[in-house]
């Protein structure tokens, strides 16, 4: 999914733009970013959150930023930033140091996600800027690592969600990360059982997300583990999980007496969820 930032109002397409706007034009360099999905949704970047920068001026040098997220979703970008190129990601990452732009260096998702914090602090996205003036100018940033959605309705009638939690078993959850290139490759042997979050519950569906490394999954891998009332039984689907860079695979599932069934899956834009689709399977 591409995430696109503008210092000047733009037109929205058919992919997640983040629209840098200087609403207020009292402070010169601040803008909101502000994201809208191909159904008009907007969001902003989180609040508080930490911004690395790599400006690079016209003899090669390279400075370290760092910027943060005001409480109304605004970021100041600083005079030393005129006229000059920047590759910017989030979340920011100290131990990457200021030699992130010359070695490759690793991102590792947070394992329990079950708090919305930790959830964002596992969404790893990069973006670039030429000739920056701080009043135009335009900057692209793309989700790197892979969403997973799992809605589960309830067709006994009889279950409890708020005492319900799923949890990824045994995924890949870290990647090599190539800032100057904007791109990411999925690290094979880092794999960990990854808490998903609850995003939405009530009395007949439960939905949970995470943040995962991009991966395939083989059909028939009982990776899903589904916990009622302390009670855990680890489920599989009948087909590859593909997770993509950039993407929410969205897995439909349903609750009956033997246990959970796999009902269909989907790949779909990162802010795409499409529940109404499940009201279906109640």
């Amino acid at each position: 999914m591409l995430v696109s930032l503008l210092l000047l109002s733009a037109s929205c397409s058919k992919s997640d733009d983040y629209e840098y706007i200087d609403d207020t034009q009292q402070e010169k360099g601040k803008v909101t970013p502000r994201v809208t999905d191909a159904s008009g949704k907007e969001t902003l970047l989180t609040a508080n959150s930490e911004m690395g920068v790599y400006v690079t001026n016209g003899d090669g040098d390279v400075t370290l930023l760092t910027l943060s997220v005001g409480t109304d979703g605004s970021i100041v970008l600083p005079p030393e930033t005129e006229g000059e190129s920047m590759i910017a990601y989030l979340p920011f990452q100290e131990e990457w140091g200021d030699n992130a732009l010359t070695e490759t260096k690793q991102f590792t998702v947070k394992e329990d996600q079950s708090t919305i914090d930790d959830f964002n602090q596992s969404d790893l996205i990069i973006g670039t800027m030429n000739g920056v003036t701080r009043a135009v100018g335009s900057m692209t940033f793309t989700h790197m690592m892979a969403q997973v959605l799992i809605h589960i309705v309830d067709a006994t009638g009889t279950n409890d969600f708020e005492n319900c939690s799923v949890m990824l078993h045994d995924v890949n959850s870290s990647v090599n990360v190539r800032l100057s290139e904007q791109s990411v490759s999925t690290v094979g042997d880092v794999r960990d059982d990854i808490k998903m979050l609850t995003s939405s519950v009530s009395d007949y569906r439960l939905s949970v997300k995470a943040i995962v490394a991009p991966q395939e999954i083989e059909a028939g891998t009982r990776f899903i583990v589904f916990t009622n009332g302390g009670y855990s039984t680890r489920c599989s689907i009948p087909q590859i999980a593909d997770m993509k860079s950039g993407m929410t695979y969205i897995v439909n599932m349903r609750l009956t007496k033997k246990g959970l069934e796999f009902v269909g899956s989907k790949i779909n834009d990162w802010t795409e969820e499409e529940e109404d689709e499940l009201t279906i399977y109640s």
